[in-house]
């Protein structure tokens, strides 16, 4: 396991598939935590991946409330 697997797993979701950088992100901290649980918990790997490759950017969605007048 290298980074260089990961970032290129990361890029083939993003060119390839192209998938929301939301559905992206999910898969990303799922794998890390895996990944550290590998590391740290098993010892089945001896370089720390999980710590060099991060959730993508992502936009912020910005949802307005309703003012008093759509309440009514």
């Amino acid at each position: 396991m290298t980074t260089e697997l990961f970032c290129s797993w990361i890029a083939d979701m993003i060119e390839e598939m192209e998938l929301a950088p939301v559905y992206i992100n999910i898969r990303v901290r799922t794998m890390r935590a895996f990944v550290r649980y590998v590391y740290e918990e098993k010892g089945w790997i001896d370089e720390p991946v999980h710590k060099r490759f991060k959730p993508i950017k992502a936009s912020i969605d910005i949802i307005e409330a309703y003012t008093s007048e759509e309440v009514k």
